[in-house]
């Protein structure tokens, strides 16, 4: 070894290293040079580049991939793989580099080998939208807006229809679908969500379309992929799974980009930041931060990068933490102010699967024309320090911001207590967006089906006193012109509901009280009745027939009587539970009352008053309080907790959902009939706990509490169609 060469190299062959370098591709004699284990002397002959080859927190793309370093055999494990299949799930925890590996590794190989087309989009509120600028990339300038125009219908048939006429007969296409879980973060339109997805699975099934897609997703969002059972069949066969880079894979990732610029690392620096980043999962786009800062920071004249600098920084750990710190504490009051609405805004929070009370801080797009004038300013200088990157949408002609990488959510202190003290105004805020644009969109198409999107009950009680409160304003630096409407609209539409209400209040005691009157002339009139009756009744006993007519009148008021008593139990019904089957009971009643009418004495043919107002009640009662819709097929039962406060649902989608009353809102998914259908579920007489049964010949046991399941009981020999506890909670009884 030359007194020169870096004595941290490992003991590893060169012949060997150099082989793992040439599997990430380009010309074999360049990577030769470029070898980080070669002698020192050799790289600091090279030309110097005075730009930093680390990318801090920005992803890499195929235009990078001379300093791509580290991931040569997954790159080629994904090659391989889709290869093989028309789909590669590519999945890894966040910060795990998935993004990059594509981008800057998959990509550039396959397209200098046979692929004619790529198309790169992430799904954002609606991937048909995303996928269609992705066709129209002036880059490639290879399809007009006229050509594409259809992709934007987002029917479940459009991927196809998009490859059967975009794609020429021998075309290669590549599709990557970036940060895919942004389909369940982001977008909010199920039916949207249902048909993309459902366009993947049939594009997958064509055996005949030269198309592959590459799906990037972070792996704690797999669960979601079970709500569709053909797309979580196919994907979970076609996993690549982004893992943590080994020791040699971190040297390379390290010194590989200076060597390319000429610059070489201070002897063990190297080593102290493998043994830094080791064990800490989601480091790279840390270590990348913090080797671009080391970059700057570095006195250059003598190409070496050293460990003073390093550690003056923080280290990898410390680095990006330091460093924000630093560059907020240099901003005025209000700039800070600002930074801490902007990245709020840029924030995103979504249940965990496993418990409510976890929640995950996610990522999300917003346009820059939302943002305040103070914001604006300091969203630039944001940008120019690389903490959150732009994006000019060409065809909309809007830019939108969001933050560099998600590394940042974990790595600030400062933000991490920013999103814990402001979640659940986080929260509302991202609803009222999505659904203010969704009203928005459907005001110029169907008033009627806008009215549907706006907020009533306490989701809008709440929306109303944060935003009169100024919490809006202090968390987010105020709502956006369109929300606001939205609220607004809400509130006139709330009062006009009360209004129509309480004029149809008004019409129903009017109504009462002209039955009452009615009542009252009726029985005036039975009155009178009663007393021709009596002297018909003499004049026929005289005649002999007096018993036979009081046996018809007897008849007669027997039936009445009937009548009057299937309305009083009726109406006891109604005053404990409505429904649409004590509607059909009504209307009923109704019928045998006009039957009645025909068959008596009672010439005038009026409802009896109890069954008017029996009718009425049911009417008003039966009307649709609330619609839950989020399963993704027939949902095959229902039930109420002991407290009124939720209802739980299962379907043959094979999803149990927990759902709020107050808030009309999805609480909580429970997954564990993979493979069939859910066919009834059960609330415990305390409420702790939920028993749901189905075809895979189990029951099950959840804790509400927990969000988790608590026991499984297997013994039946065909599907369960039903299951229910014992009064005291001990036992549960099921029927197969």
């Amino acid at each position: 070894m030359s007194k020169n060469q870096d004595k941290d190299s490992p003991a590893e062959s060169r012949e060997n290293n150099i082989t793992n370098i040439n599997l990430y591709g380009g010309n074999y004699n360049e990577k030769i040079e470029g070898n980080y284990y070669q002698n020192r002397e050799v790289i600091l002959q090279r030309n110097f580049v005075a730009r930093s080859p680390y990318k801090g927190l920005k992803r890499f793309n195929a235009k990078d991939k001379e300093l791509f370093f580290g991931r040569s055999r997954l790159t080629s494990k994904i090659i391989q793989a889709v290869n093989q299949s028309n789909l590669v799930l590519v999945l890894g925890a966040s910060g795990s580099g998935k993004s990059s590996v594509v981008r800057a590794g998959v990509i550039p190989q396959m397209e200098d080998l046979s692929t004619s087309q790529t198309c790169l989009f992430t799904p954002n509120r609606n991937p048909f939208v995303s996928f269609h600028r992705s066709l129209l990339d002036p880059e490639a300038d290879v399809f007009d807006e006229s050509e594409v125009e259809f992709v934007l219908e987002g029917g479940s048939n459009t991927l196809g229809k998009t490859f059967k006429l975009l794609k020429s007969k021998d075309a290669q296409w590549l599709i990557f679908i970036d940060q895919f879980e942004e389909l369940f973060t982001s977008c909010s339109n199920i039916e949207t969500r249902r048909n993309f997805i459902q366009g993947i699975v049939e594009l997958v099934q064509d055996k005949k379309q030269s198309v592959k897609l590459v799906l990037a997703m972070r792996s704690d969002f797999l669960e979601e992929l079970g709500a569709y059972p053909k797309f979580s069949e196919i994907a979970e066969k076609n996993i690549s799974l982004v893992a943590d880079l080994q020791t040699e894979e971190l040297r390379q990732a390290i010194a590989e980009p200076a060597a390319k610029h000429g610059v070489v690392f201070e002897s063990g620096l190297v080593e102290e930041i493998i043994k830094d980043v080791q064990g800490q999962a989601g480091s790279l786009p840390l270590l990348q931060y913090t080797l671009n800062l080391l970059w700057q920071e570095s006195d250059l004249s003598e190409r070496v990068l050293k460990s003073e600098t390093y550690r003056q920084l923080g280290g990898v750990s410390g680095a990006l933490q330091k460093h924000v710190n630093q560059i907020y504490q240099e901003f005025s009051p209000e700039q800070q102010l600002a930074t801490k609405q902007i990245l709020l805004r840029l924030v995103d929070v979504v249940i965990s699967e496993k418990s409510e009370d976890l929640r995950t801080a996610v990522s999300r797009r917003a346009y820059k024309s939302e943002f305040t004038d103070i914001q604006a300013e300091t969203v630039q200088l944001l940008v120019d320090q690389s903490l959150l990157v732009s994006d000019e949408l060409r065809q909309e002609k809007q830019a939108t911001v969001e933050i560099a990488h998600e590394a940042l959510l974990t790595s600030w202190a400062e933000l991490k207590d920013w999103i814990s003290d402001a979640r659940s105004t986080i929260s509302l805020n991202n609803r009222l967006a999505e659904d203010a644009a969704r009203w928005q969109g459907l005001r110029g198409e169907n008033q009627e089906r806008a009215n549907e999107e706006l907020w009533t009950g306490s989701k809008l009680e709440k929306a109303i006193e944060l935003r009169k409160d100024g919490t809006f304003d202090i968390v987010l630096g105020g709502l956006g012109e369109l929300v606001n409407g939205f609220i607004d609209a809400s509130v006139e539409w709330r009062e006009q509901r009360i209004q129509k209400e309480l004029e149809a209040a008004k019409k129903i005691a009017v109504a009462d009280r002209k039955i009452r009157i009615e009542a009252q002339k009726r029985a005036k009139e039975q009155k009178e009745a009663n007393i021709k009756l009596r002297i018909w009744s003499i004049v026929a006993g005289s005649f002999g027939i007096a018993a036979s007519f009081l046996g018809i009148i007897s008849y007669f008021v027997s039936q009445e009587s009937q009548l009057k008593q299937r309305a009083a139990e009726i109406k006891v019904q109604l005053s404990v539970k409505n429904g649409i089957e004590y509607l059909l009971e009504s209307i009923d009643l109704v019928g045998d009352n006009q039957k009645f009418n025909q068959r008596s004495f009672n010439t005038i043919n009026k409802l009896l008053l109890e069954v008017q107002s029996v009718l009425y009640q049911a009417v008003e009662d039966s009307r649709e309080k609330s619609a839950f819709n989020d399963h993704n097929n027939s949902v095959w039962s229902v039930a109420f907790s002991p407290d009124g406060q939720h209802i739980v649902t299962c379907s043959a989608d094979k999803m149990i959902k927990l759902w709020s009353l107050e808030e009309q809102s999805l609480v909580h998914n429970f997954n564990g009939h993979k493979d069939y259908a859910c066919y009834v579920v059960r609330f415990s007489a305390d409420g702790k706990y939920i028993v749901s049964a189905g075809g895979d010949k189990t029951i099950k046991l959840w804790s509400v509490e927990e969000k988790s399941l608590v026991h499984n009981f297997n013994g039946h020999k065909d599907k369960i169609v039903s299951v229910n506890f014992s009064p005291d909670g001990k036992y549960l009884i099921s029927a197969s």
